[in-house]
């Protein structure tokens, strides 16, 4: 199995736990590799949407930040409406 299948099917996983544990969701986002980025961007959208959401609900700013720079930074920007509605209520 490659890579970006087995973390389409973890994403999934994450997803669940994304409520109780939002600090530490937050943090294996922050180690999937780059070069994984744009395929989640693509396949993984709505979920990692989901996610950035709720980690901003939650009072994890600084790491749904992080994680909205990273995607942008290789090129994937569906991240940017979630991240300028959240920065407009602070």
């Amino acid at each position: 199995m490659c890579f970006a299948k087995y973390l389409d099917i973890r994403l999934e996983a994450l997803q669940k736990h994304v409520l109780i544990t939002p600090k530490n969701v937050g943090e294996i986002y922050l180690k999937i590799p780059e070069s994984e980025l744009w395929f989640l961007g693509q396949t993984q959208q709505n979920e990692v949407e989901e996610t950035v959401r709720t980690l901003y609900k939650n009072g994890c700013n600084a790491t749904a930040e992080a994680i909205c720079e990273r995607f942008a930074k290789v090129g994937v920007l569906f991240l940017r409406p979630v991240r300028e509605e959240y920065r407009t209520q602070s």
